[in-house]
C-alpha cells in the first residue's frame, strides 16, 4: 500500500485512507484527476488541454488519461 497525503496550503498531513475511497466519499466537491491526485473542484484556477495539466493554486498537475473525460464533463466542457 501506498501512503496517502493530503496537501493543505504548503504543508503535506498524512491521511487514513487510499485515494480511491476519499474520491468514493468526497465526490461532491472533489475530483480525480489522475492515478495520484484528487483535487477539490473549487480550487481549480484552469486548465490546459493542449499539455493535459490543470492549476490550482499555481501548480501544475497531470491530467491522466483514463481521468479527462471525467473531468471536462464535470467542469462542462463538452
Amino acid at each position: 500500500d501506498k501512503a496517502t497525503f493530503a496537501k493543505i496550503g504548503s504543508r503535506n498531513f498524512p491521511v487514513n485512507s487510499n485515494l480511491k475511497k476519499l474520491e468514493e466519499r468526497y465526490s461532491s466537491s472533489f475530483i480525480r484527476i489522475h492515478k495520484s491526485y484528487l483535487v477539490q473542484l473549487s480550487l481549480i484556477d484552469g486548465v490546459n488541454l493542449k499539455d493535459d495539466q490543470l492549476s490550482v493554486k499555481n501548480n501544475l498537475l497531470p491530467i491522466g488519461y483514463a481521468y479527462k473525460k471525467r473531468l471536462l464533463n464535470r467542469l462542462d466542457f463538452m
